[in-house]
């Protein structure tokens, strides 16, 4: 809401901070005694949430330096992500960083041959 209310700098602050907050190993120091069933929505709306923040810091980012971070951080967590995959196959590709493009194509791989298995 900040971003759109033309508090633009406040607004990328705030999601910066909270993406810096987030956790998907855990939400509570004692979440073991809370039953799954419980915690799942919650962590997979945190997670979402946590995404749209990666995005909008990578869409304001000053450059592509900057930008660059923040698609990683989405490609890392969801590695068949098509926005992240496209950007950062297209990046490295005109860094002409060839190491970066097979890291970025290999984990996307991976992550594809783990769905077939499911």
């Amino acid at each position: 809401r900040l971003l759109a209310q033309e508090h633009h700098t406040e607004g990328l602050q705030h999601w910066q901070q909270a993406t810096a907050l987030y956790s998907p190993e855990g939400l509570l120091p004692d979440e073991t005694y809370l039953p799954t069933t419980l915690l799942e929505p919650i962590r997979e709306q945190l997670r979402q949430r946590w995404l749209l923040g990666q995005r909008c810091l990578a869409a304001t980012a000053n450059d592509e330096s900057s930008a660059l971070k923040w698609w990683e951080a989405i490609h890392q967590a969801e590695p068949l992500d098509q926005e992240a995959n496209a950007w950062l196959e297209a990046y490295h590709h005109r860094q002409g960083n060839l190491s970066s493009l097979r890291v970025v194509v290999q984990r996307r791989r991976a992550a594809e041959a783990e769905f077939d298995l499911l």
